[in-house]
């Protein structure tokens, strides 16, 4: 085996002892430690406040995502209301038919120089039946107006009764009468 001794080459004469006190030492050693420490508790402290600030805005958040729920609530709690209003409507109303609305349709229907001087309803095996009787210029103006009633969605299977013409202060007027059967 092989002894190993440490040899110092630098000759005693030139060797300069280095020796430090212990008190420096400790001082160093303080102020190191001191200084990270101080290191350590401003970045918690900076962690603290980022954290912070991420809790106000996540808060912040949550109150205008319920200020939108509760929007929403309203906005869900209308509907309903508004739902039960038609429900009520349609309830009161049921089988009624839209009067005013046949009866708009039926003048927009109604081409120039044709004029309507007669409306009846009457009750045929269960449905409404509507009859008509009026003038028009020609013959062709009346299939006219028979051809745009029958691509009206109030009245169904369109038919001419009786057509006739007759003179007066020297023009042509036939006279025409229909059943307007509407399905239900």
């Amino acid at each position: 085996m092989v002894n190993r001794r440490r040899i110092n080459l630098i000759p005693k004469s030139r060797r300069v002892a280095i020796s430090l006190p212990v008190d420096q030492i400790l001082v160093v050693g303080a102020t190191v430690v001191i200084v990270l420490c101080l290191g350590l508790g401003v970045f918690q402290l900076t962690e603290k406040r980022s954290y912070q600030n991420s809790y106000a805005s996540l808060l912040n958040q949550e109150k205008q995502i319920n200020q939108q729920l509760a929007l929403l609530e309203t906005v869900k709690t209308t509907d309903k209301q508004r739902a039960a209003r038609r429900n009520l409507i349609k309830n009161i109303t049921g089988n009624q038919l839209p009067w005013a609305d046949m009866f708009k349709e039926l003048s927009l229907l109604v081409p120039k120089d044709t004029w309507l001087t007669e409306l009846l309803m009457q009750n045929q095996s269960g449905q409404l039946a509507v009859s008509l009787k009026g003038e028009a210029v020609s013959q062709s103006r009346m299939a006219q107006f028979f051809s745009v009633l029958e691509s009206s969605d109030y009245y169904r299977n369109v038919l001419v009764k009786y057509s006739e013409s007759f003179k007066a202060w020297r023009h042509h007027f036939p006279f025409m009468g229909l059943n307007l059967p509407r399905s239900t």
